[in-house]
């Protein structure tokens, strides 16, 4: 979900990218993550601000929720 609000920003949509952050921010709220979900909802009001991202939340953004995805299993 942050991917295609990064490519919205890239295209010029910050209140399309801003609606995906927030977005986002309630998904990752909801399933207890709340330290990366103030993130994400302070990206979005940044970017709504400001129309800039900030390079150090994108990053743990993006790598934030990297983690929660579970690595696929291995066929034994």
């Amino acid at each position: 979900m942050q991917e295609k609000a990064w490519a919205a920003v890239d295209e010029g949509g910050v209140m399309k990218a801003t609606t995906r952050l927030e977005t986002l921010a309630t998904r990752l709220l909801a399933d207890g993550e709340g330290e990366l979900a103030k993130v994400a909802l302070a990206e979005a009001y940044r970017l709504g601000q400001t129309r800039q991202i900030s390079a150090e939340a994108r990053k743990r953004i993006k790598y934030g929720t990297r983690a929660l995805i579970a690595p696929p299993k291995s066929k034994l």
